[in-house]
């Protein structure tokens, strides 16, 4: 075992072998023995980060990434840390964003202290300026942010954290970039009167059309959603933009829970212009029973729950409009399709839906989130540290 840094207390190790991944992956089993909230993500879905074959910044050389263990000097693991960076290249120049991510850690200052130090050392030793954190090695829809409210059942692969992990971060340094929140919005209230208004002007307005689609089955529905992601997440949060092989990637990956009822597109004269993603809420029917493994039975058991309708929750992934029709009330003309179909045509069981990401930074989504009678159930801080 090689020791990286140590103090009369506690010492650090690199994750190297498959016995200290394991070491990592139940690390959470420690922190959160006694939490009803916390739902232990599964061992395939973080393992996946840290793999070349899996994670397209490693397979490509566009990033790197570190992991670590704290221990005590009785040989008790008592915290985990991962760093990495992603390059980005443009205008003839390459650029390294450096980051943490899937902290964990007892309620001891010094000891996230030296986890932290850990990261930043490394991350410097890149040449890397500033840290944000904590992040996901990969897309911003996972594992992202630290969340400071709303402690409630974790949603699938959505980062869920002690109340004291938010002192652990702020007397380190770390300072706020901007909030991540998530509006929850039920569906046995009753529409608002604005997308009842707005579902019939779309109605008669021939040159628009909202319709679900199963990525399945229609190729085109990934071109459709490679384009969309592209000119929206891509564009106005900054992200790489996806390849058309990445999405159909994503697609296997979430085969298994994907809902066509919960996949809508909105069209403009043929052409799409804004799109919803969502998937079942895994966590509260399947993850938190499998304490983080996953076999042919609960896939079976995943599957056939899925059909006969025993979700209650759905979890938005993916909600965009292009720039140019954010001022049409395109993305509200959508939500309020998609709600028509599922209450009157295709009876779905789901009675909340929650659409995560939205950050504070962006008051028109924010807005739009509360006209349509959502209302804030989590929120996420993302965090920044210059070296």
């Amino acid at each position: 075992m090689s020791i990286l840094n140590t103090t009369s207390t506690f010492f650090i190790t690199e994750v190297n072998t498959v016995d200290q991944e394991r070491v990592f992956l139940e690390m959470t089993d420690k922190i959160y023995k006694n939490d009803p909230y916390f739902v232990r993500p599964l061992d395939k879905d973080i393992k996946a980060v840290f793999d070349i074959e899996q994670n397209p910044l490693l397979r490509q050389e566009q990033g790197k990434c570190r992991r670590w263990l704290l221990w005590t000097d009785s040989g008790s693991c008592i915290g985990r840390i991962a760093a990495f960076y992603k390059v980005k290249s443009g205008a003839g120049q390459q650029r390294r964003t450096g980051a943490i991510g899937f902290f964990e850690c007892i309620n001891d200052q010094e000891a996230a202290n030296l986890l932290f130090d850990q990261a930043k050392r490394w991350l410097a030793s890149e040449a890397i300026k500033v840290i944000h954190g904590p992040v996901n090695f990969g897309s911003r829809h996972r594992w992202w942010g630290l969340l400071v409210d709303g402690q409630a059942l974790a949603n699938y692969s959505c980062n869920y954290h002690p109340v004291y992990y938010r002192n652990l971060f702020e007397d380190y340094g770390f300072v706020l970039n901007y909030r991540q929140l998530t509006f929850s919005l039920s569906q046995q209230d009753p529409q608002p009167r604005l997308l009842k208004q707005l579902l019939e002007h779309f109605k008669a307005d021939s040159r628009y059309t909202f319709k679900q689609v199963n990525p399945h089955l229609e190729l085109d529905a990934a071109v459709e959603f490679q384009e969309l992601y592209n000119k929206t997440w891509s564009v106005q949060e900054g992200l790489p933009p996806m390849s058309l092989d990445q999405v159909l990637s994503l697609t296997r990956q979430l085969e298994e829970v994907l809902d066509p009822r919960l996949i809508w597109f909105a069209y403009y004269n043929g052409q799409p212009v804004a799109f919803f993603v969502g998937i079942p809420e895994l966590n509260r029917l399947i993850v938190q029973h499998v304490n983080g493994k996953i076999n042919f039975m609960d896939r079976f058991k995943l599957a056939s729950r899925k059909w006969l309708g025993q979700y209650e929750k759905a979890y938005g992934l993916y909600y965009g409009v292009l720039p140019e029709f954010q001022r049409r009330g395109v993305g509200l003309g959508l939500i309020a399709s998609m709600q028509d179909a599922w209450a009157n045509r295709l009876k779905i069981p789901y009675k909340e839906i929650e659409f995560g990401w939205i950050g504070d930074y962006n008051p028109r989504a924010v807005k739009l989130m509360k006209t349509i009678g959502g209302e804030i159930s989590k929120v996420h801080h993302t965090y920044r540290l210059w070296i």
